[in-house]
């Protein structure tokens, strides 16, 4: 937020976005905007604010803003001379900016819907949705730390470091939201080890993110490698495909994805990029956890569409 200014979005993890207007900005770790800032307040100072947006019950964090500072100098001053403090008074206080509630789930539901991808028909970036479906996919998310990347194993056909049987949905189903300590069987008792989950080149993929109850429902920002992907929509609740309500037309294209408190997301993209593609939660914390995954998707029939080999002057790590 910057005081007294309004900010035009136009760019959202590197994809333009219809142009909208807003007095705050909401990020999760990952993502990335571009905003315009028309300079037209009065000679001064404003605050630049940034706070944690925190809707988790019980969830400990630290509830502190961090401050930037715009400052207008007058326009007989050089620009060379912009940096020296004289030509400031540093007795004027900087005009603070009004900042959302910590939990204020309204105003972050009502600046998300706003985000929508640019030219949903044009030539140049239209949107192309996947409508047909080659895989869905419903599941909880673990990666164990290898001595041998899996893409090395991959690509050199080495066998042990991998399986191919990653569940496309949790093994039991139940009240996600709610979760533990309702489902302590299923719910706080995860498999440990390293699968992979397969896709064939050119796939249309569909992922549900449904937010579980487990010690207590959190936002997790999910990000993906290799792809950006279409995000379809959140809502409350369980996920039921029967009434979630799907953006077909301009949805956001990105490579970050909130996934809200309680809630549940969907996202779409196309397998067109072979390799193995890590996908984790951008807590880093919550990574060292087990909050991720790979993706392994397969060569395709075209001159382009294999995996390279690793370049002779590849360092390892």
């Amino acid at each position: 937020m910057v005081a007294n200014h309004t900010m035009t979005v136009v760019e959202t993890d590197g994809e333009y976005t219809k142009p909208f207007k807003t007095t705050f900005l909401m990020l999760t770790p990952g993502q990335t905007y571009n905003v315009l800032i028309k300079a037209d307040q009065s000679i001064g100072k404003y605050f630049m604010a940034m706070a944690p947006y925190m809707p988790a019950k019980n969830a400990p964090f630290l509830k502190k803003t961090s401050y930037g500072i715009l400052r207008y100098a007058s326009p007989t001053v050089k620009v060379d001379k912009l940096a020296r403090k004289s030509h400031v008074k540093t007795s004027m206080t900087p005009l603070e900016p009004i900042i959302p509630n910590v939990n204020d789930t309204a105003s972050v539901q009502a600046f998300s819907d706003q985000v929508k991808r640019l030219y949903p028909n044009h030539q140049w970036s239209p949107v192309d949705v996947p409508l047909r479906i080659d895989k869905t996919l419903f599941f909880t998310i673990g990666l164990n730390v290898p001595t041998v990347s899996l893409l090395n194993a991959y690509y050199n056909n080495l066998q042990g470091y991998y399986s191919t049987d990653f569940p496309d949905k949790p093994e039991k189903m139940y009240d996600f939201v709610n979760g533990a300590p309702n489902n302590i069987s299923v719910d706080t008792q995860p498999a440990i080890g390293t699968q992979v989950s397969i896709l064939e080149h050119g796939w249309a993929v569909q992922v549900i993110f449904q937010d579980t109850g487990t010690v207590g429902t959190e936002k997790h920002p999910i990000h993906l490698h290799g792809f950006s992907f279409y995000l379809l929509g959140t809502g409350l609740g369980n996920y039921n495909s029967s009434t979630a309500l799907l953006n077909l037309y301009d949805p956001p294209y990105r490579n970050t994805v909130g996934v809200p408190v309680g809630r549940w997301a969907v996202i779409r993209f196309r397998a067109d990029n072979p390799g193995m593609w890590f996908m984790h939660c951008h807590l880093e914390v919550h990574a060292t956890w087990g909050l991720s995954m790979a993706f392994l998707v397969k060569n395709g029939k075209g001159k382009m569409q294999n995996l390279p080999p690793p370049p002779p002057d590849l360092p390892l790590c």
